[in-house]
């Protein structure tokens, strides 16, 4: 599972601001601003999740057990 601080914290570690994340990822905005609110990203469907996620891999974004993560060097 992602948390909506690893979201945030991964995109602020490679420096990407929503509209990179979105065009990255192919979720809309408004959708990572649900994604980034920890009230609200549950209420997100989990492809969307997914699709942030596998977004970060690529780009080097290790997710560790628990809420951390690891930024590629």
């Amino acid at each position: 599972m992602l948390t909506a601080s690893q979201v945030r914290a991964a995109r602020a570690g490679l420096r990407w601001d929503r509209a990179e994340l979105s065009r990255v990822s192919g979720v809309s905005d408004w959708r990572l601003r649900c994604i980034e609110d920890e009230a609200r990203i549950g209420d997100v469907a989990m492809g969307a999740v997914q699709a942030v996620r596998t977004a970060f891999e690529e780009a080097g974004v290790v997710f560790l057990d628990g809420a951390g993560l690891k930024l590629p060097s």
